[in-house]
């Protein structure tokens, strides 16, 4: 990588993703139905067209609209971990309570660092989806395009008390000898 490209404008991309919601009956005293991703559309339709796509046996689908699915060449190595996984996956972030709408779709992503953070606060709910071959093919073309493997660097300990020295790294423990050796 040359200097030029390292102060070069982070890349970027975005596809637009169509989302489908289903809501589930449920048979439990305290919540009488929950909302899950029923699928994604690589290119879906308009961008906030809420509309009933099927009802059948309770279950209620919906077009909930279409959200970017945005990809960061400085987030690449969350997204290799995720296509490099047994199963990829597309993260999709739901809201409760936005607007007139119980759930609303807020955000879709490939990084697991990012989806995490957005289950943590408790408030979303945060919905692995399978990761349709064609975003898959695309997010492999990003990742290899702009992904730079980086060294893992441990830092210093800040002193603890004021005019102490930092701490470095403790030392990697001697290697032991060989079976039948004694040091």
């Amino acid at each position: 990588m040359t200097e030029t490209d390292a102060t070069a404008a982070p890349a970027r991309d975005s596809l637009r993703i169509g989302v489908v919601i289903e809501r589930h009956p449920l048979d439990h005293p305290w919540q009488d139905h929950a909302w899950r991703i029923g699928g994604l559309i690589v290119e879906g339709g308009p961008a906030d067209a809420w509309r009933l796509l099927s009802e059948d046996g309770g279950v209620r689908r919906y077009y909930a609209g279409t959200l970017p699915l945005e990809v960061f060449s400085g987030e690449t190595a969350g997204y290799l971990e995720n296509l490099l996984s047994r199963q990829p996956v597309v993260y999709v972030v739901l809201r409760r309570g936005v607007a007139d709408r119980e759930v609303v779709p807020l955000l879709l992503t490939l990084c697991p660092s990012e989806a995490q953070s957005y289950h943590d606060n408790g408030d979303d709910i945060v919905e692995p989806v399978p990761m349709p071959p064609a975003i898959a093919a695309w997010a492999s073309a990003f990742v290899s395009r702009h992904h730079v493997e980086r060294a893992f660097v441990k830092r210093r300990q800040k002193p603890k008390r004021p005019g102490e020295a930092p701490v470095a790294p403790a030392a990697p423990p001697p290697a032991a000898p060989p079976p039948g050796e004694r040091r």
